[in-house]
């Protein structure tokens, strides 16, 4: 059998769109199915009756594991990788209809992870894989049936990109293929010359394509008629195939051949009429010629029509002209004087339009330029008022401390002093002056955390690790959550601007984390290097769906803050649920430092 007799032996296994052949042998034929039908002949019985497929050694073997044979789908077959939720499918089916046709049933084991389902075979805990292509590292310890499913690897495109491809026009265009999937690891093995673009998942690459993001996606046809089905992807198509067809076996353990020669009994009885009823309900979309569709010949019909209406019209037009040629000319001449001025005016309106045109177009491009620098002075602005607002909470810190809190605490002092001494003579005000002290000592630890607040961090005496902390602590007491701090080494950071602002940073993670996010647990850490350091802040709330994370002014300011540590600020969904914020900062020191460089407890 040559190439093409084989090409189209593969497409009866999968038609895209299955012809309604209708005519006497059709009728003909099912009329000998329903006569079969009637008479129990050419029906295989499935099951433990009369005609039972295996034979009496297999039937007892079977029976006897009943239930405790366990069967799994591979992790990198489409949609198991993302739950068993998601997992469903042709190959699902046809274990259904396996285990009707064996008379038993399996127990079904759907690995949560890659990770998990290679432990739970090297542990013997998987009977049989249910879809799964040979491979030399599986052909070792795994026995394969007979292939039974195909599925076409196919080029996805834009309805707007109405030409077919070919491999050889892939190195031009955008591609794309969905991670961790089994198509992806046929396209790099088959196809190593191509670029692909990875991501995230199937769904990701064909909303990417009916954007006009990617040019082509390259996907098993069951996947995307799935995806295109739920979600309404009405401008995609088929633009061609990727090499053969994708055809998938089962596999059982190679210490049971007993147990493939029943697999491959029960798949010998699916009939070619459930196949195809399988294939019908998972194979749903099509690519099929423009000039065979309906919609191509309802425009040639309508073209058509729409062309000897106008041919009509011409000769009832010319009809109409012949016989008011002679009257028609006088008028004919004037109207050719009225439309000279017409066009004179024309020209002249057309020339006032460019004009009026180009002094648009000046005065745009003067008001955009007014904007950017608006925007810019905005910018500006936004980092001053920052700078300024920390300036003076630093001032008015150090007022705090060196003035208002000397002041209290010598005043406690000197009640202190006054209360012994009454004490000593017997005097009955010992004990006012003895509470004087202790209200002047709660206003002074009072001052001591207003100045804490103002001033969270200090090179000097207890540095950024120490305040975040700190801050861990009070956030635990104060938010009722879980929150923790650590640090990767000494944590050395050598500006107290940078530490302030990163400390501020957290500071509003954490809020954000427990008032928007709903977040019961949160974790800070700290990693400094020589010259460049991160602080990271995950939670495990609600995370940020449906939010932009460039809105509300806490970002913001997270954002600024991070620019003014000399980094940048990275917001990403966390694993398994909520969110993790990135801070990274240059720990370059500008010069000598006020102080020694801060060093974390």
């Amino acid at each position: 059998m040559g190439p093409r007799a084989a090409s189209r032996s593969r497409d009866r296994a999968f038609p895209l769109r299955p012809a309604r052949r209708r005519g006497r042998p059709r009728r003909l034929f099912g009329a000998l199915l329903g006569l079969l039908a009637l008479t129990g002949c050419g029906r295989p019985d499935a099951g433990r009756g009369t005609g039972d497929i295996l034979a009496p050694d297999e039937r007892a073997w079977l029976d006897a594991r009943e239930g405790r044979l366990v069967i799994a789908p591979d992790p990198r077959w489409h949609g198991a990788a993302d739950g068993p939720v998601a997992h469903a499918g042709m190959e699902t089916d046809f274990v259904g209809l396996l285990q009707e046709k064996l008379g038993t049933r399996f127990s079904t084991y759907i690995a949560p992870t890659k990770e998990e389902f290679d432990r739970a075979l090297s542990e013997k805990r998987v009977d049989i894989l249910q879809a799964v292509r040979p491979a030399p590292a599986l052909e070792a310890d795994w026995l394969f049936t007979r292939p039974y499913l195909n599925v076409p690897v196919v080029l996805l495109v834009n309805a707007a990109h109405r030409e077919s491809l070919k491999v050889g026009e892939l190195e031009r265009l955008r591609l794309a293929v969905g991670r961790k999937y089994a198509v992806g690891d046929f396209v790099a093995d088959t196809y190593p010359e191509l670029t692909v673009t990875p991501t995230k998942s199937d769904l990701d690459a064909l909303l990417d394509l009916s954007l006009g993001q990617l040019d082509v996606v390259v996907m098993d046809l069951e996947t995307a008629s799935r995806h295109i089905e739920e979600q309404g992807l009405a401008n995609l198509r088929i633009a061609g195939r990727l090499g053969p067809t994708y055809e998938f076996s089962m596999a059982c353990r190679g210490d049971e051949p007993a147990l493939r020669r029943i697999l491959d009994k029960g798949l010998e009885r699916i009939t070619e009429r459930e196949k195809r009823r399988i294939y019908d309900k998972w194979l749903r979309l099509g690519a099929v010629p423009f000039y065979l569709s309906r919609v191509f010949w309802t425009w040639v019909a309508g073209g058509l029509a729409a062309a000897l209406a106008v041919i009509a019209a011409i000769l009832m037009w010319n009809m109409t002209l012949r016989r008011q040629v002679r009257r028609a000319t006088a008028d004919l001449r004037r109207e050719l004087t009225e439309r000279k001025r017409a066009e004179e005016a024309l020209a002249r309106a057309h020339g006032e339009l460019e004009k009026r045109v180009a002094e648009r177009t000046r005065e745009l491009a003067e008001a955009n330029r007014s904007l950017k620098r608006e925007i810019g002075e905005r910018r500006q602005a936004e980092r001053e008022v920052l700078e300024i607002g920390g300036e003076e909470r630093k001032r008015i810190g150090r007022d705090l401390h060196d003035s208002l809190g000397q002041e209290l605490a010598g005043i406690a002092c000197l009640a202190e002093v006054m209360s012994r001494r009454l004490a000593t003579s017997g005097s009955p005000e010992s004990g006012d002056a003895s509470r004087i002290a202790t209200l002047i000592e709660d206003a002074v630890a009072h001052a001591k955390t207003i100045v804490r607040g103002l001033m969270p961090v200090d090179i000097a005496e207890e540095g950024l690790a120490h305040a975040l902390r700190r801050l861990a602590r009070e956030s635990s007491l104060l938010l009722r959550i879980e929150c923790s701090f650590e640090a990767d080494g000494r944590a050395l950071v050598y500006s107290n601007d940078v530490a302030t602002n990163l400390y501020r940073v957290a500071q509003e993670a954490i809020a954000n984390a427990a008032r928007h996010g709903g977040a019961t647990r949160v974790a800070m850490r700290l990693s400094v290097g020589d010259e460049e350091g991160t602080l990271t802040v995950r939670d495990n709330g609600r995370g940020m769906a449906g939010q932009r994370p460039e809105g509300g002014m806490g970002l913001r300011i997270m954002r600024y803050r991070a620019e003014m540590c000399g980094g940048a600020l990275r917001i990403e969904p966390a694993t398994p649920t909520g969110t993790a914020i990135y801070c990274t900062f240059a720990n370059r020191p500008a010069g000598p430092p006020d102080g020694p460089p801060e060093a974390g407890a």
